[in-house]
């Protein structure tokens, strides 16, 4: 499936979420959204050191439904509700745009040299 929604920025969702998280009473959850140990990723390009977190899809809806609605709730929602999007930890991962070339071409010369492993969103 495709997302109807307009892309929007990698990582635009970080403080979105965390908001709609403090918002629903979740600030340590929110806390590991800003800071990096948990993300959404997009499922069908992980690779490397993600480990899918199962059980908090539900929490994640419950803040962005308490979100005004915009473009990127919208976005995300739909990738959440419909699989395209996961909520997953990254120990030494990096996270981006395959469409950013600098982003990219970081995350290749990171991983010839071992230093992280990557997945794209």
């Amino acid at each position: 499936m495709y997302n109807p929604f307009p892309s929007v920025p990698s990582g635009s969702y970080k403080q979105r979420l965390a908001e709609g998280l403090r918002n629903i009473g979740e600030d340590k959850f929110a806390n590991e959204f800003e800071c990096g140990n948990v993300k959404l990723a997009i499922a069908a390009t992980i690779t490397g050191s993600v480990n899918v977190i199962r059980g908090v899809k539900e929490v994640c809806l419950n803040a962005l439904n308490s979100l005004v609605e915009d473009d990127a709730v919208r976005y995300y929602r739909w990738g959440l509700e419909n699989g395209q999007f996961v909520v997953a930890s990254s120990s030494g991962a990096f996270v981006y745009d395959k469409d950013d070339a600098k982003a990219a071409q970081f995350a290749h010369k990171m991983s010839m040299q071992g230093t992280i492993n990557f997945f794209n969103t």
